[in-house]
């Protein structure tokens, strides 16, 4: 579970959490799969894969780009699930209550890394070691320029994976544990 500081009563906030872990390899970093993207991939395919619209398997015969694009999918489903406005899930400026889908803002950074040709354009990164990309605070004071050039055209309305059904479980399972202590 994660042991941040406390969230607004979200009192089940890291029960789903996990890492992906997708070869023998140590755990890459976002860094590290935004480079490989940048490396294998495209931004088109990028967004076939966000929208859901097909298959790495459909969109490429290259191994190495079907692999890293197999990592995004990994990854756009870590933040659906850990990310949004439920109880076990952090809190998120991209959530359905805010019009977006938890996956856009890894849209966003894809699109900053592909329209500079370079990982390294994202300017404000956790703990300052390139691990994970972020917004050096709220995004909410985030440039404005950046947001509506890079973040804006992904962010979309509905199609979020924590609704009807799958939302329904993953708050019913949550009940069957108890309250993560870090957060009262």
């Amino acid at each position: 579970m994660a042991t941040n500081k406390v969230e607004n009563g979200k009192t089940k906030r890291g029960l789903f959490d996990f890492k992906i872990k997708v070869d023998s390899s140590t755990n890459k970093t976002h860094y590290q799969i935004l480079n490989d993207l940048l490396a294998f991939s495209s931004l088109p395919n990028c967004v076939n894969v966000w929208t859901g619209a097909c298959s790495p398997q459909s969109l490429t015969t290259n191994v190495d780009e079907r692999f890293v694009l197999e990592e995004l999918i990994l990854m756009m489903f870590e933040q659906e699930i850990n990310w949004g406005d439920e109880d076990y899930q952090a809190y998120s400026a991209f959530s359905m209550s805010k019009f977006a889908k938890p996956r856009d803002v890894l849209m966003g950074f894809i699109n900053i890394v592909f329209t500079n040709r370079t990982v390294d354009a994202i300017p404000n990164w956790q703990f300052g070691n390139k691990s994970t990309p972020d917004f050096g605070g709220a995004y909410g004071k985030y440039d404005t320029t950046l947001k509506n050039t890079y973040f804006k055209p992904y962010r979309s309305h509905g199609g979020g994976l924590m609704q009807g059904t799958m939302k329904e479980l993953f708050g019913r399972t949550s009940l069957l544990f108890l309250n993560n202590p870090i957060y009262k």
